[in-house]
């Protein structure tokens, strides 16, 4: 990685044992990026600034702006100015505004959605064929601490992998917002084939239902969280038959849903 594009060095006082020091500090560098689609513009975001075509590609899709590759016909980044020009075939003109969206239910027993897109793109995985043994749980979760240096130097972004179920990383992306690590992962499979269905993601950050949806997305059945999830998160996960896995850290974890994927854990029926 060149640190040079992701990270700075700032003047700090450090406050230590009752006493003021004057020294140098690293802090990750973030940089806003405009989104235009369609001459349109549709949001903000806050990222650090590589893999931004990654990050670009993945938001539009897993957002429901981007039905498919094939429909991107043009994508120019300026990264002076902070902008990126999405031409997109087959939407809807005006194009809807992002932060204009909310939550619907295609049916009362089904799981609620940002949009209409979320429903088609999230379908309900199975379970056979999907199993992990627990260690690798734990190793995998080893692995993304261990690869995060970029935290390590600055402790200011969220990391997440996709990882085959023999623990062996596929592909890895940091960024100063949890929810932009997993748009960079559609990203990379949109672009470059990453393959992600049936695989695991493991991820840094907070399981929210946002999270849920967009590893939904890349048909990765299970999630495996170093923090906490929430209960809309949960309820995502247990509807789209995802097993997440929160707080795993040092030989210990929660399993919240879909427990069978672990293979320890055969037999062990979740309460309500």
């Amino acid at each position: 990685m060149n640190y040079s594009i992701v990270q700075s060095v700032t003047p700090i006082v450090v406050r230590r044992n009752g006493t003021y020091e004057a020294m140098p500090d690293v802090v990750v560098r973030e940089q806003a990026i405009t989104i235009f689609v369609n001459g349109q513009e549709i949001t903000t975001l806050g990222c650090t600034p590589e893999y931004v075509q990654e990050l670009v590609v993945g938001f539009l899709y897993a957002e429901g702006f981007l039905p498919g590759l094939e429909a991107l016909t043009s994508l120019v980044l300026d990264m002076v100015s902070g902008t990126a020009h999405a031409e997109i075939t087959g939407i809807a003109t005006p194009v809807p505004a992002f932060r204009t969206r909310r939550f619907f239910s295609a049916h009362e027993d089904s799981p609620p959605f940002y949009h209409t897109a979320d429903a088609a793109l999230c379908p309900v995985m199975e379970a056979e064929g999907r199993q992990i043994e627990a260690e690798t749980a734990f190793r995998l979760m080893e692995q993304l601490e261990a690869r995060s240096r970029l935290f390590r130097r600055t402790g200011g972004v969220h990391c997440a992998a996709v990882a085959d179920h023999n623990g062996r990383f596929l592909a890895y992306y940091e960024d100063v917002a949890r929810q932009n690590t997993l748009d960079k992962l559609i990203g990379a499979h949109l672009l470059s084939g990453l393959e992600t269905e049936g695989k695991s993601i493991v991820f840094s950050g907070r399981v929210s239902s946002e999270i849920v949806l967009k590893a939904a997305k890349l048909r990765c059945p299970i999630l495996i969280a170093k923090s906490a999830p929430n209960e809309l998160g949960l309820k995502l996960a247990a509807d789209l038959g995802m097993t997440v896995i929160g707080f795993s850290k040092h030989e210990r974890f929660n399993l919240y849903t879909h427990p069978e994927r672990i293979c320890v854990c055969p037999g062990v029926v979740l309460g309500n």
